[in-house]
């Protein structure tokens, strides 16, 4: 994954990190000292991967990151997904019998996209 991907995925869970401290804040289930203390640990974080370990670590002492996490597993998956949908229409009037494999895979696996490139690199052929 290049550099700019990397930061972008980063940047995108802080934010989501810090819409989700906003609303716990104005709803009350979060207090300021809490809400202080994950933003200084998410401060502490210098990439994506860094900054989903500290999540997980911390999600015990903070529920607030618990639902942080299952809602960017859901966005990832989600985002997979679609990706798999993509390819795999992309993929379906030229090799249906790749097609088929390549939506298994996913199905069944519940991979990564690189996962499926990974096992299936002819699929790089038709992304884009």
């Amino acid at each position: 994954m290049d550099t700019v991907v990397k930061q972008n995925k980063h940047g995108e869970l802080q934010s989501k990190v810090k819409n989700f401290l906003a609303d716990y804040y104005e709803m009350d289930r979060i207090k300021l000292e809490e809400l202080m203390a994950i933003l200084k640990i998410m401060g502490n974080a210098q990439s994506y991967e860094e900054l989903k370990s500290y999540l997980v670590a911390f999600s015990n002492s903070f529920p607030v990151l618990k639902d942080v996490l299952e809602n960017e597993e859901r966005d990832v998956r989600s985002d997979i997904e679609f990706s798999v949908s993509d390819i795999v229409g992309k993929i379906l009037p030229i090799d249906p019998n790749l097609a088929s494999t390549v939506a298994r895979f996913a199905a069944d696996r519940h991979v990564s996209f690189e996962e499926i490139v990974q096992a299936y690199p002819e699929v790089n052929k038709y992304m884009n």
